[in-house]
């Protein structure tokens, strides 16, 4: 197993077992404060639902190449931000704007279904 994080190679420690383990430990362990998971792809392939019961099981000596982006959670807000000013966008002139707003959408809605995970997760570790 490779991971590398924005472009960075990253040693995961040897108690880290499965998916779902790397996600918590870069969560709370390696990531800086502010900071969540823009994208990821496993073995070259983007993967926006590496977040299910099934991939967060998986034992990480069945996975190769890792490649995880972050950013700034503030940052992602904004960018969501600027796809409703495109999407509220009429004229012809700005089709294509449109066209990048709804690339933008996309990925704006990733995020959040990975902050809503991400919150039931840690609100399920508060109870216990």
């Amino acid at each position: 197993m490779n991971v590398t994080i924005n472009e960075s190679s990253v040693s995961v420690p040897a108690e880290v077992a499965t998916w779902g383990e790397l996600l918590d430990w870069l969560e709370t362990g390696y990531f800086k404060r502010g900071q969540c998971i823009t994208k990821v792809a496993v073995d070259g392939e983007e993967d926006i639902d590496y977040r299910s019961a099934s991939a967060c099981d998986q034992e990480l000596t069945t996975v190769g190449q890792i490649h995880i982006e972050s950013s700034d959670f503030d940052l992602v807000l904004r960018f969501q931000r600027i796809h409703r000013r495109f999407d509220g966008a009429e004229s012809q002139a700005e089709a294509p704007r449109q066209l990048r707003a709804g690339q933008l959408a996309r990925e704006v809605h990733v995020l959040q279904y990975e902050l809503k995970n991400q919150v039931e997760r840690e609100a399920g570790i508060l109870q216990q």
